[in-house]
């Protein structure tokens, strides 16, 4: 394997890693609710992921713009996940208690 090969490989592994940490905060929040998150901390994640996609374009950066793609998908889905969350005021898969 070639310099630029191992290089490819080492950048696309750790985008994808870093953008895959909020995975589990998401399921988390659909499970538990997301009262403890604040939006301003998704929005700013939100802003960073879509400059870094834009850049990633810009620069013809396949590892940039693998990660970011689904990242931004995943910020957008935790921002969604939070206002319904919010709206209801209960976690989204929870069940009400039966007498």
């Amino acid at each position: 394997m070639s310099f630029e090969h191992w290089k490819l490989l080492i950048g696309t592994t750790a985008a994808l890693s870093s953008t895959m940490t909020l995975l589990p905060q998401l399921l988390k929040m659909r499970r538990c609710g997301a009262r403890d998150l604040s939006y301003q901390t998704l929005y700013l994640y939100l802003f960073g992921v879509v400059l870094w996609l834009v850049y990633g374009m810009m620069m013809h950066s396949i590892p940039l713009m693998i990660s970011n793609a689904p990242a931004t998908c995943l910020a957008i889905a935790c921002i969604a996940t939070k206002w319904k969350s919010d709206r209801t005021g209960r976690p989204q898969n929870s069940t009400t208690a039966r007498s």
